[in-house]
């Protein structure tokens, strides 16, 4: 497994935490241009982990304070994430 790199670490401490969960959030401050990192750098590294699937649950865990038992666990997570964020897709 590798380590979760940046800015991905960084956004799910900032909004992935079970604490600040909130997703459309960050939606809406990437559409604005508000966020200081590579907003595509940020899409590639979702969309290359869902890929590969080589996500460290231990380490997301960690970071969000959840508590997945299984990467099947974590990609269905981080594609609802990925998805509101990126493919338009409604928050529940």
């Amino acid at each position: 497994m590798s380590s979760l790199p940046e800015p991905l670490k960084r956004t799910f401490e900032d909004f992935c935490h079970v604490e600040v969960y909130d997703p459309p959030t960050l939606r809406d401050l990437i559409k604005a241009g508000r966020m200081l990192f590579d907003v595509e750098l940020l899409e590639r590294q979702m969309d290359a982990l869902l890929e590969s699937r080589d996500l460290p649950v231990e380490e997301v865990n960690r970071v969000t304070s959840n508590e997945f038992e299984t990467v099947d666990e974590v990609v269905e997570w981080l594609t609802k994430i990925r998805n509101v964020v990126f493919r338009e897709e409604a928050w529940p």
